[in-house]
């Protein structure tokens, strides 16, 4: 052999001493390096948390801090990102909750956000008072998130004041009545929060076989816990078959039909001849958000064959109909309308050319640059003040120059604005194809 040519007999034996040395040894190195790299387990209801270091905290005294200095309080570990509206909602209950219980409470936010981006955030959100929020905020988390794995925000996680997991919950329980059952030693109701994934229609299985789906729809009647508010297309093999909407208000669905189905549809452009609107609008209602959000939200889950793609609208409207307590239609009606109108020479409106550009959606001082009319309408269309439909009637087809010194909801200064370019918003009657949304019984 090579090594008995070149090594004599005793180095042969040492070399050989060393191996098996070498060989007992590195299971044990490797196994902790390994278990350094894997992810720490999530933890369930009832476990001990584990005495880790939460690094870039904002807000604090201190820009880390180990789990362990929070021994003796009530820690929520609310977990939240910069994109989500309720998450925005919620923070002034969580600092008024931290004023509240200042000794036995210890709220820390956490987020995926990198600390530029929560910089920014807190710039924009504030507290009722005007004043920046002042809760420790643990910036660019992937530690607890794994110890705590989620798919929708708010997600609040309750450690017990000995460290251990006590509730994991939305943000509608956390309440001060709830903080003070668990300060008590007691539990908080419904201590499981469910996320449920929606990359499959709902409440069905990966086993599903999608390319021999007819039709599939399903719709749910009050707030379903585990999923968000909103909606998204579904797709298979490429093409759209479906969509779904989760946790929205009846009228958003039908709104969502007449997008479809009437050009240039506005939110204003629906008339409910109802007896009652409190099940479809939350401020007519005597109910409190929780409750009517619990009775009178609506989850819609519709799929069909490819080739009947383009009808998923239709189908919609046709289910909304059938199964809950109204019937929509669109129908041609006269209705009071807001008309922009050219008075005169167009000269003052027409553009000098160059790059288009748009500042309409900004606060203050707004530009629009060879630009066509429609880059106003569009935006007036989209301010909640108004309370008719907007319709361009100006007959200008070419390209302007506008500036506009006034807040696109301030309508008289708004006015008096357009009148420098010849322009006038007046208020007309108008027929337009109008959704209109009765009680299946006649009034």
């Amino acid at each position: 052999m090579f090594l008995k040519k070149w090594l004599p007999g005793p180095f042969m034996r040492i070399l050989f001493l060393l191996l098996a040395i070498l060989l007992q040894l590195l299971p044990g190195f490797l196994l902790p390096l390994a278990r350094a790299q894997a992810p720490p387990p999530a933890l369930s209801i009832g476990q001990p948390l584990p005495d880790i270091t939460v690094t870039s905290i904002l807000n604090s005294p201190v820009p880390s801090a180990r789990l362990s200095d929070f021994r003796g309080k009530l820690l929520l570990l609310e977990f939240w990102s910069s994109w989500c509206g309720t998450c925005k909602a919620v923070m002034p209950k969580y600092e008024a909750l931290q004023q509240e219980f200042p000794e036995e409470l210890k709220i820390l936010l956490v987020t995926r956000d990198g600390e530029e981006r929560v910089r920014e955030t807190y710039l924009k959100w504030k507290n009722t008072d005007g004043k920046p929020y002042s809760l420790p905020t643990a910036v660019g988390d992937s530690t607890l998130d794994q110890l705590f794995p989620y798919r929708l925000v708010p997600h609040v996680v309750w450690i017990g004041a000995n460290g251990i997991v006590k509730a994991i919950t939305t943000n509608e329980h956390v309440t001060a009545e709830n903080i003070r059952l668990v300060l008590r030693g007691q539990a908080v109701p419904e201590r499981v929060k469910r996320d449920i994934n929606l990359q499959h229609p709902l409440f069905t299985t990966p086993e599903l076989p999608r390319g021999n789906l007819v039709h599939y729809a399903m719709l749910l009647k009050g707030k379903v816990d585990g999923l968000p508010s909103g909606t998204n297309v579904r797709y298979h093999q490429g093409e759209v078959v479906g969509r779904y909407y989760t946790n929205k208000p009846l009228l958003d669905l039908y709104l969502a039909v007449a997008l479809d189905l009437i050009p240039d549809y506005t939110p204003n452009r629906i008339l409910l001849e109802v007896r009652d609107e409190g099940p479809l609008r939350p401020e007519k209602s005597p109910d409190n958000p929780i409750a009517w959000r619990s009775k009178h939200l609506y989850s819609y889950d519709v799929m069909t064959p490819t080739s009947e793609a383009g009808r998923l609208k239709e189908r919609m409207l046709q289910d909304l109909n059938t199964y809950t307590d109204y019937r929509a239609s669109i129908e041609k009606r006269q209705v009071k309308c807001l008309v922009l109108v050219l008075n005169g020479s167009d000269k003052k409106l027409r553009t000098k050319g160059g790059r288009t550009e748009s500042t309409l959606f900004k606060p203050g001082t707004k530009n629009l640059r060879n630009a066509p009319v429609s880059y106003l309408i569009n935006q007036l269309r989209s301010v909640k003040a108004y309370p008719y439909p907007l319709l361009d009637e100006t007959g200008f087809s070419g390209h302007v120059d506008m500036t506009i010194r006034a807040e696109l909801q301030d309508l008289p200064a708004l006015r008096r604005e357009l009148k420098r370019y010849n322009l006038e918003l007046v208020e007309a009657e108008r027929t337009l194809d109008m959704l209109v949304v009765r009680d299946k019984d006649p009034l």
